[in-house]
């Protein structure tokens, strides 16, 4: 018997439904299709970890990935006539074109005749499964993970069988490198180098996020760091830590690196975020892992419990982008059709997108970003909320240049997370929440070593004047080497003004809904 697996969002041997299915029926030919409508909407960033992600699977396949680029269905339909095939084997995808595709491919095997199994994977729990007891969706988190979801039957538990892959090749499909993927200038070479893409860098992260008081390198081109993970997961996740590279000397950065004590340098996120998004290891695995480890190692439950409601709050993201498809271009609160943001590209949106500000925490971020296609959840609320409350340009703008630079750009997480931040989601953080990118510095960036790693213009600043150098005397400037306005610019924008601009702003919205 042939089948064909189709990988996706899979890209991984382990804990795989439909390959292990198909592994048991007969041989597998193992396909990858580019459709010209991924071409269009994926981020330049998804593209280049796309190539890397597909060369690490390819190699675990030994070479027999078959790649193939166009529509889904004229490709399928193509290969079950050339090759024979006697049935197709998939797993289910959530994000909103793959699902419409999904139900018209089955409607055309169906007329066919083709045999075809799809298979749960990718979350924990099926988006329609979860149901407040009047049939109608969840829009507050807490009562969608607690009531909704750990009331339901337990998520699968990972596949452990071991499967023969008895693999065919199709010597006319094309190679990785016709999709196309990778920018022609090389500069994402030193973004994707603070990586290491596919599914053993998969399982690696998850264990260096599971190792207490380990030093490891990782990857290799990274300085030793030391890892506390899950055990201090509930606090520690506030506080970023570079992500520290070495280039032979050649990184502007690389000379700050040599100044951080290491002893507490502390990285309590795990990273799985892109792992997760390409499907390099399945959240099934990273739920069941993180749990039985936290229990044979005595991590405190309000750590495993915090670890596993973000990971829940994957699940809310694409259960709002399942019963409310209009997220991704309305407000999901339509209130906020009225509020007065920015649209039309400025400078400001172009000094927040390069880290130039002026605020060092918000410049961190956004280098962070543009520097390794990845930026530490806390310092992504305060961008975030600094681009639409105190600059007032619309969450779209910056969803739009998040999904162009991270790694993990995902559509559901992308655009819920941004409406929240923006208060017109569901969930939403507070209109009057306006996180203060000064004291969300001093409080989380305590030693400046974050601020100070990206924004190196300010490595010898006093802490006290870090996070606002324009409060800085002259002389401690001059003894730092900044210059305000030339080698660090000015303050954009008002913090006490813009955040009373955008309370207004939030009022007279509310005021209009009464």
């Amino acid at each position: 018997m042939k089948i064909i697996h189709w990988f996706r969002y899979d890209l991984r041997i382990t804990d795989n439904p439909a390959l292990f299915a198909a592994c048991q029926k007969g041989e597998v030919l193992p396909i990858y299709i580019f459709s010209a409508e991924e071409q269009k909407s994926m981020g330049a960033m998804s593209k280049i970890w796309l190539h890397h992600s597909l060369k690490s699977l390819n190699q675990s396949l030994g070479n027999k990935l078959n790649i193939y680029s166009g529509d889904y269905k004229n490709v399928l339909l193509s290969l079950i006539q050339k090759k024979n095939i006697d049935a197709i084997h998939w797993n289910n995808c959530y994000q909103p074109f793959l699902m419409r595709s999904d139900n018209q491919l089955k409607e055309e095997f169906k007329k066919k005749e083709i045999n075809y199994n799809s298979f749960h994977d990718y979350l924990l729990w099926r988006p329609w499964q979860v149901q407040k007891k009047d049939k109608t969706p969840y829009k507050v988190f807490s009562h969608f993970y607690y009531r909704g979801c750990l009331e339901l039957e337990q998520p699968r538990q990972p596949i452990q069988e071991k499967y023969q892959l008895n693999l065919l090749k199709d010597d006319k499909s094309k190679k990785i490198n016709d999709l196309n993927l990778l920018p022609k200038k090389n500069w994402h070479q030193k973004v994707i180098s603070h990586w290491k893409v596919g599914e053993q860098g998969a399982k690696e992260r998850l264990n260096l996020f599971l190792t207490k008081d380990s030093v490891e390198k990782f990857p290799e081109q990274l300085s030793e760091q030391f890892f506390n993970g899950i055990f201090n997961y509930k606090e520690g996740r506030n506080f970023p830590k570079p992500f520290y590279f070495k280039d032979s000397g050649t990184n502007s950065n690389e000379s700050n690196s040599k100044d951080i004590d290491k002893n507490n340098d502390r990285d309590n996120v795990s990273k799985l975020s892109p792992y997760l998004h390409f499907g390099e290891i399945s959240v099934n695995t990273v739920w069941y892992q993180s749990i039985e480890y936290a229990k044979k190692n005595e991590v405190e439950t309000k750590n495993i419990k915090h670890f596993c409601s973000e990971l829940g709050w994957r699940e809310f993201s694409y259960y709002l982008l399942f019963h409310f498809p209009h997220l991704t271009e309305k407000n999901l609160q339509s209130k906020f059709d009225a509020f007065p943001w920015r649209t039309k590209k400025s400078d400001d949106e172009i000094k927040w997108q390069q880290g130039k500000t002026g605020f060092p925490i918000v410049d961190a971020g956004m280098r962070q970003l543009w520097q390794t296609g990845y930026i530490h959840n806390r310092v992504r609320m305060i961008v975030a909320s600094f681009l639409v409350k105190n600059l007032l340009i619309h969450w779209k703008n910056g969803e739009s240049w998040f999904w162009d630079c991270l790694a993990d750009a995902d559509i559901a997480n992308n655009y819920a997370g941004w409406q929240w931040i923006a208060g017109c989601g569901a969930d939403s953080a507070p209109y009057f929440r306006i996180f203060n990118c000064i004291t969300q510095g001093e409080k989380f960036d305590p030693q400046g070593e974050y601020t100070k790693y990206y924004v190196p213009e300010l490595k010898d600043l006093p802490i006290k004047y870090l996070f606002k150098p324009w409060q800085a005397p002259k002389e401690i400037l001059t003894t730092a080497n900044v210059e305000l306005g030339k080698n660090y610019p000015y303050p954009i924008v008002d913090l006490k003004f813009s955040r009373e601009r955008a309370l207004e702003c939030f009022s007279n919205i509310k005021l209009k809904k009464n």
